[in-house]
């Protein structure tokens, strides 16, 4: 099973999303947002980060960034409640600065454990 960074500033959708992929068999740290999930990621990295797009402090598409950046090996699945932000589309940024999978949050029930098992499938 994989190592699970999830981030997101919503405490109740965390609770019920880190208790779903414990459920699973996956390990799984949770951060509030980017700032504390930076900080989560040493001594050594989770294989798969779940985040947010919209967080405040440091938010997922920066995180994303510096993940792809600093640690190039490790999944991505971000989600959003919001898909588009005015004419800006979220989720596609997210996969345009790195994300290996999105899902919008309306989904995330029926479709993220599929996700992450997908994701710990292609971890090297």
């Amino acid at each position: 099973m994989a190592s699970i960074l999830l981030v997101d500033d919503d405490e109740v959708f965390r609770c019920v999303t880190a208790r779903m992929l414990r459920s699973a068999g996956h390990t799984v740290k949770e951060a509030c947002d980017g700032i504390q999930a930076l900080q989560a990621l040493e001594p050594a990295p989770p294989n798969i980060v779940v985040t947010d797009v919209l967080m405040p402090k440091c938010d997922g598409i920066e995180l994303i960034s510096h993940l792809k950046k600093s640690y190039p090996d490790v999944r991505i699945l971000a989600l959003s409640a919001k898909e588009s932000l005015g004419s800006l589309g979220l989720l596609n940024l997210a996969r345009v600065v790195g994300a290996d999978a999105t899902l919008a949050k309306s989904t995330v029930s029926d479709r993220l454990l599929s996700e992450v098992e997908a994701l710990a499938s292609r971890l090297l």
